[in-house]
């Protein structure tokens, strides 16, 4: 129940994406000591997580889909103007591209 309310909440919503994880690698280098990208995905599997991208800064993307490993390289940008939501933005195109392949990247 809310705090509050006599009403119990609203159950929350389940998504259909199956679990999955988009950490930043830095992140994780320094609360797991991790020696790369590969290292957090594969900690991340064993937790049983199917899909998992890990975000490494100007050295791009490393995902795994289901065990299959992907790098994926950024363009570098002149100067950052504003990163206010850039993250948001990472997220949604990839869920729009993720969803218009049928859930294959």
């Amino acid at each position: 129940m809310r705090p509050g309310s006599r009403r119990p909440a609203a159950a929350p919503a389940r998504s259909s994406f199956p679990p999955s994880r988009s950490p930043s690698f830095n992140d994780e280098q320094l609360h797991f000591a991790e020696p790369d990208p590969q290292a957090t995905i594969t900690r991340y599997q064993a937790l049983g997580l199917d899909r998992i991208i890990v975000k490494n800064g100007g050295k791009g993307i490393v995902m795994s889909d289901y065990c299959a490993i992907r790098r994926i390289e950024t363009v570098p940008v002149a100067a950052v103007v504003d990163s206010t939501s850039a993250g948001d933005s990472r997220n949604g195109a990839f869920l729009a591209r993720f969803t218009a392949l049928g859930n294959s990247v």
